[in-house]
C-alpha cells in the first residue's frame, strides 16, 4: 500500500513540480500520504487535524524536543499552531518513548496534564483525544532491502475536538472496523512511509 501510494506520488510530482527545493518535496510526498487518510477521517470527525513531528536533540530526554514539521487542518488561528513539545510530554512523547502507539481522551477536566505546562494545556484546551504513532529510523540492510530500526526518529498524531471522542472513535462502525481502529491501521501506515521519508 504504501509503496503503491509513493510511486503513484512520485509520478505525479515529477510530471507537475520538477523544479521544487527538499523542504518543498518533501512536503508535496507527505500531501500525497497524509491527505486521503484525513480526508476520509474527517468525514466523520470534522474536527479532526494531523501533525508530524520530528526528535530533536541528542543525549539524555530533557535535552531533546518533538517539533512540528507537517500539518493538516490547522488552521494558522489554532492557537497549538506549530508548538513545540518536551520528549516527555504529551500523548505523543508517550507514544515516542515506549516505542509504541498510545492514544487518549483528555477531555475530562481532572485529566492528566501528560507533563504540559500552564500555556500549553491553555493552547490544547480544545482537543479532547490524541492518537499518536512513533516513527522508527529506516536503514538499508544487506541487498538494499530497507529495515526499520527502534531508534525513534519522530512521531505522527491525530487530534480530535468532539465531545465524548473515545466513545465515538469505538461506536462509529464502517466496513465492519470501528473508525478508531481504521486511524491505527492509517497512522502506521504513515508512519511507515515518514521512516523512509525523513530518514
Amino acid at each position: 500500500m504504501v509503496c503503491s501510494v509513493l510511486l503513484a506520488a512520485y509520478i505525479k510530482y515529477t510530471e507537475v513540480e520538477p523544479d521544487l527545493r527538499f523542504e518543498e518535496k518533501r512536503t508535496f510526498f507527505l500531501d500525497s500520504v497524509c491527505l486521503n487518510a484525513m480526508e476520509r477521517l474527517r468525514e466523520f470527525d470534522e474536527t479532526a487535524r494531523l501533525n508530524i513531528m520530528e526528535v530533536e536533540g541528542i543525549g539524555t530526554e530533557i535535552s531533546k524536543s518533538l517539533n512540528i514539521i507537517y500539518d493538516l487542518f490547522v488552521e494558522p488561528s489554532h492557537p497549538d499552531k506549530m508548538m513545540p513539545m518536551g520528549y516527555t510530554q504529551g500523548v505523543c512523547g508517550d507514544a515516542v518513548r515506549k516505542g509504541d502507539l498510545c492514544y487518549a481522551e483528555i477531555s475530562d477536566p481532572e485529566r492528566p496534564t501528560f507533563g504540559l505546562d500552564a500555556e500549553q494545556l491553555k493552547k490544547t484546551e480544545h482537543v479532547t483525544f490524541v492518537i499518536s504513532v512513533p516513527i522508527r529510523r529506516a536503514v538499508k540492510g544487506p541487498g538494499g532491502k530497507t529495515n526499520l530500526t527502534d531508534e525513534i526518529i519522530g512521531v505522527v498524531n491525530i487530534d480530535s475536538g468532539k465531545p465524548n471522542p473515545e466513545s465515538f472513535y469505538k461506536d462509529t462502525i464502517i466496513e465492519g472496523e470501528s473508525l478508531l481502529q481504521r486511524q491505527f491501521t492509517a497512522l502506521r501506515e504513515i508512519s511507515e512511509y515518514c521512516s523512509r521519508l525523513l530518514c
